[in-house]
């Protein structure tokens, strides 16, 4: 009834110290240990892990670029000249226009932290020990982006190098010579509403040794003793994602070297030559709405092997501590189910729940009260069989007065 009491409070201490230390430490190791227990104690660890992650992103754009040009070296004019040449001569007009619009890039990494080898161990506990580890971790990631763009370009461009008079002109040459035109229109419209979306995760890949970065082990225990460790992983990834995009492109040029006149002239040659006109336009539209999600497996740790024995701090010589012998045939065999998960184990006669830090918690058991108990037996057996054997007792001297 003691060693029972004593499991108990144990049990209530753990389950009162367990969520506070993996809170404060959770990208720590883990290490839940229970071993070293006497007979009939009754062990039981349970644990919980909660992570919640959400993003929220909103992205709203609404752009709008107005170009207008005007560039006119043209419309000259001379007339009513009398005995002179009669000469117009324009200039060159370069245009360039370059618009460039990017915006609503939205970016989401979620990378892998790093976690330590953890352990889960049930070894060295007496006969007809209970003994569980219920472990619980929940990882729960939800991302929403919700992008809008509205984008409009208008380009409006009037080159003129033309319209130029020479009427009405007397005795002399006429000559009317345009300037080149050179025009430019570059409109791109590029990463608009992209997303980049990583989101890692640890417990991918699952199998019976090993989940992530747990191993499990439950060896060395008493005869009938029954024997439970549980692991429950679960990862919930939620990514919503809203793209919208209108893009509007216009433009509009007008360009002109044309347009002389010369005429009413008299006496003299008349010469008109228009210069050349060179328009490029290019309007490029995307990456528009692009998303690129990535869910992955961090880097799954090789498998760490079996958890070693726990030492028996009563055995000097440290090695691991004895099991109880095989079970009788009208005794039931000890039963063991577990599941995925790590472990190394302390000393015996604790019951360990903590993390890297190595916290320790007291346990039922100590193997004192065993030694004891026995010696008490051999003392009461040593009595009673003195008490039965009378003729061993030392001679009396009995003295007559």
């Amino acid at each position: 009834m003691f060693t029972t009491f004593r499991a108990k409070s144990a049990i209530v201490l753990i389950a009162l110290l367990i969520p506070a230390l993996l809170s404060a430490s959770s990208a720590e190791a883990q290490e839940l240990v229970i071993s070293g227990n006497g007979s009939s104690s009754d062990s039981q660890i349970q644990t919980t892990i909660t992570s919640t992650t959400t993003i929220q992103q909103s992205n709203q754009a609404d752009i709008q670029n107005d170009v207008q040009l005007d560039a006119n070296t043209g419309e000259n004019s001379t007339s009513d000249n009398t005995n002179a040449d009669t000469q117009i001569q324009t200039g060159d007009i370069n245009t360039q226009v370059s618009t460039e619009n990017s915006t609503n890039i939205s970016t989401v990494s979620l990378d892998c932290c790093p976690e330590p080898e953890s352990t889960i161990a049930i070894t060295g506990n007496g006969t007809d020990s209970q003994n569980s580890v219920d472990f619980n971790q929940n990882s729960d990631t939800q991302i929403n982006i919700y992008q809008n763009a509205y984008i409009q370009n208008n380009v409006t461009g009037s080159a003129n190098t033309g319209g130029n008079q020479a009427n009405d002109n007397t005795g002399g040459d006429i000559s009317i010579t345009t300037g080149n035109i050179y025009a430019n229109l570059e409109v791109e419209n590029k990463n608009i509403n992209s997303v980049n979306v990583s989101a890692p995760q640890a417990n991918g890949n699952v199998n019976i040794k090993q989940v992530c970065c747990f191993a499990i082990k439950i060896a060395g225990n008493g005869s009938y003793s029954n024997n439970l460790a549980s692991i429950s992983l679960n990862n919930n990834v939620n990514i919503s994602i809203d793209n919208r995009a209108e893009v509007i492109n216009s433009a509009i040029w007008d360009l002109i070297t044309g347009g002389n006149q010369a005429s009413g002239n008299t006496g003299g040659n008349v010469y008109i030559a228009t210069g050349d006109i060179n328009f490029t336009a290019e309007i490029i539209n995307g990456p528009i709405n692009t998303s690129l999600v990535t869910i992955d497996c961090c880097d799954s740790v090789d498998d760490p092997g079996d958890p070693a024995e726990p030492d028996d701090p009563d055995d000097p010589t440290g090695g691991p501590a004895q099991s109880s012998p095989p079970p009788s045939a009208n005794q039931p065999p000890s039963s063991s189910s577990t599941s995925p998960g790590p472990g190394s184990s302390p000393s015996n006669g604790q019951v360990l729940a903590a993390m890297a830090a190595g916290q320790i918690l007291p346990a039922t058991g100590v193997s004192w009260t065993i030694i004891l108990t026995l010696v008490s037996l051999i003392m009461f057996m040593l009595g009673l069989y003195l008490r039965r054997h009378p003729g061993q007792d030392p001679g009396k001297v009995v003295t007559h007065v």
